[in-house]
């Protein structure tokens, strides 16, 4: 621009056009800064709130992880708990049994002796006695009485005692009807000393030898006991669905369902 036309009115009035739009335009530039700092700072305090409370979010999370783990394991050893002395009241009741068993034995013997069974000597024309009742009887007392004393030494803790009285008893009785409580009592005395591997070898001839008799249930069961206490718990679990497969209405199937429910 010329001087004579800065000079003019025209002039004058478009150099204050310009400074009015020059003072506009910083207004404005400082406006858009005001705006967007303010922005800034409120998209930083919604930063700061989101990341508080995803602190305390998770927080909480942890802490409930951490009931729900401490629940497990209390869920966990109450069921652990409760086997044990499911099984610990199961020996016991086994136990009165047999002590049951072997008192109907004992009266079973005293009442040979005393009532109609028992054969008093007869004397032959020779002033003989006939003794094959009164032998068969004498050996029928001794067999019990060695079975009792057995037991009897397992009930009191005298395993060495108990082992040797069953097994004597197996070898000269082999064909007694408590051969295979014998046998079985066998495995049990190992068990109660801890010592799996042989537990499990003695039940074992409960089922090969005596695989109809009544322990057969009992022993299977003890096996997958056994299996677990050594750390085999896929060999344990074999045993205990066994006794359920096989023997699904006894007692030994029931506890074997409540061991195998400890171990899921």
């Amino acid at each position: 621009m010329n001087s004579k036309f800065l000079k003019s009115p025209r002039g004058e009035l478009a150099v204050w056009l310009l400074v009015a739009l020059a003072m506009f335009a910083g207004c404005s530039s400082q406006n858009r800064v005001r705006a967007q700092q303010s922005e800034l700072d409120n998209l930083r305090r919604e930063l700061r709130y989101l990341r508080d409370h995803n602190a305390q979010l998770q927080r909480k999370l942890d802490d409930l992880q951490k009931k729900m783990t401490e629940q497990e394991l209390s869920i966990k050893q109450t069921k652990a708990d409760l086997s044990a002395q499911l099984l610990e009241v199961s020996q016991q009741v086994q136990a009165v049994q047999n002590q049951l068993q072997d008192t109907n034995y004992r009266i079973s013997s005293a009442a040979q002796k005393t009532g109609g069974v028992y054969q008093p000597p007869i004397e032959s024309s020779r002033s003989g006695v006939d003794t094959t009742q009164s032998s068969a009887n004498l050996g029928l007392d001794e067999s019990r009485e060695l079975y009792n004393t057995a037991y009897r030494d397992l009930i009191r803790g005298n395993y060495q005692l108990a082992l040797q009285g069953f097994r004597q008893f197996i070898q000269q009785y082999p064909n007694s009807d408590l051969a295979d409580n014998a046998q079985y009592w066998i495995g049990e005395v190992f068990y109660a000393q801890g010592r799996f591997p042989n537990a499990i070898e003695e039940f074992e001839k409960v089922l090969k030898l005596y695989h109809k008799g009544d322990k057969a249930p009992s022993a299977i069961l003890k096996i997958g006991y056994a299996y677990l206490s050594i750390g085999e718990t896929e060999q344990g679990k074999i045993y205990l669905e066994e006794v359920i497969k096989e023997y699904p209405d006894s007692q030994e199937a029931n506890l074997a369902k409540g061991r195998l429910a400890t171990l899921q």
